[in-house]
């Protein structure tokens, strides 16, 4: 959110920064990841050990996992010192668009201990059961950045016109805020879980089990970002391709956040049932699942069809670059119904303990099959191809992953029935 509110207020103050944002969102989700990757680690290992009463060890593996979260923003904050004009460089030759996106980036990544900070202690109070902290320290996050992004970027009153600079500015001070509240709310009495300096000394085992959890989130959730800064490459020669493509994911996000809540909550349900032998609710689960997906992917299809120039004008793209962007978006939505088969096969695995063959389907649709035909489109058909290839990719991988994990559910209730039957026999 925090990207896309910048975006929107920035493309009313230039196009070449709406263009810079578009480029560095890749990598500023790739940050994000980095912290949730830390934060998800810490959060189940803490969570295990409180439900061992083990507390001594749940303390380390919190402190440990702050310790990560220091580590990981040093590294980010030497990133942000000499990696930011290489990194704009590789798409764009347009000198204002690389000015904008350093000093957008430069900020974000060198400012970035708010974020990391933040969702390391947000994951640990889960881990102790506390869900309101973390949900409102987001949202006074979001709130803040929303209020503060056009006092800094277009001035008011005391504060000075700061551009692009300014939207980095509010975004970090949004940050920062949320951490401090978080902070102010950890340490304001006593809690199960301690983060005293002693619990902060690096521990070898306690960092390999935090890594061991954490480090497939952060594949699944930076392998869009990798695929969006490699597609970013492939549009670099087509005029404005770049800023359209990441309007798309922006407003795509939107569409695609209730299924993957939905999922969320699918998750559970199928292992449960799954472990119960109860194969007729879990194939209703499913079912239901994949209609609710294909209904809200069918809505959010209609809607980028419909009010496709609506939506751009809210980043004030209009005349020939509005033309350009709906050919693009009307095409980019075709894939949304096909995603649904895929989404839902992807849990459906994952729900039955075929973890690889789960992660083989994002990889498949997000990487290993859309960023080929990216290249092979632009080559062939140039602009007007190039964003086929989320169609392709979506399509070919439900065609195959839908019927195969129908295989799979089918075969692994059958070896629970059998294994049943010969346990009473």
């Amino acid at each position: 959110l925090y990207n896309i509110v910048d975006s929107i207020y920035i493309s009313h103050y230039s196009l070449a920064g709406l263009n810079a944002l578009s480029i560095v969102f890749p990598l500023q989700t790739i940050v994000i990841a980095m912290s949730i990757a830390i934060g998800v680690g810490t959060n189940a290992m803490v969570a295990r050990k409180l439900g061992e009463r083990n507390r001594e060890e749940a303390n380390f593996l919190a402190g440990n996992g702050l310790f990560l979260t220091i580590c990981g923003f040093l590294f980010v904050l030497v990133l942000g010192l000499v990696f930011p004009r290489t990194f704009l460089g590789w798409f764009t030759n347009d000198i204002e668009v690389i000015n904008a996106g350093v000093d957008y980036l430069t900020i974000i990544l060198c400012f970035s201990f708010g974020v990391f900070v933040d969702v390391c202690l947000c994951r640990i109070l889960q881990a102790m059961g506390n869900m309101h902290i973390p949900m409102i320290s987001q949202i006074m996050g979001a709130i803040i950045n929303i209020v503060l992004d056009p006092i800094f970027i277009f001035g008011f009153w005391f504060v000075p016109e700061m551009g692009i600079s300014g939207a980095a500015i509010a975004t970090i001070i949004a940050q920062v805020s949320s951490m401090t509240f978080v902070i102010i709310v950890f340490f304001s009495k006593k809690r199960d879980v301690s983060l005293a300096f002693r619990f902060l000394q690096p521990q070898w085992q306690y960092i390999k089990e935090i890594f061991k959890i954490g480090f497939p989130s952060f594949v699944m959730s930076s392998i869009n970002s990798f695929a969006t800064s490699t597609i970013n490459f492939v549009l670099k020669p087509f005029p404005y391709a770049i800023t359209i493509h990441g309007i798309y994911f922006k407003i795509r996000s939107f569409v695609f956040m209730p299924v993957f809540g939905m999922t969320q909550g699918l998750m559970p349900i199928l292992s449960y049932n799954y472990g119960a032998n109860a194969k007729a609710r879990f194939l209703r689960a499913r079912n239901l699942a994949l209609l609710g997906a294909v209904c809200i992917l069918s809505v959010g299809s209609l809607l980028f069809f419909g009010f496709t120039k609506p939506l751009l004008s809210l980043f004030n793209l209009h005349g020939d670059i509005a033309n350009i962007g709906t050919y693009a978006l009307r095409v980019l939505a075709l894939s949304f119904v096909s995603s649904a088969f895929c989404i839902i096969s992807s849990v459906t695995l994952q729900s039955l303990g075929n973890a690889f063959s789960s992660l083989l389907i994002t990889l498949s649709r997000q990487m290993l099959l859309n960023v080929p035909f990216a290249f092979i489109l632009a080559h062939f058909y140039g602009f007007d191809g190039v964003f086929f290839c989320y169609l392709i990719a979506e399509s070919l991988v439900a065609i195959v992953a839908y019927p195969y994990q129908r295989h799979i559910t089918l075969k692994r209730f059958k070896k629970k029935a059998a294994l049943e039957t010969e346990a009473t026999g």
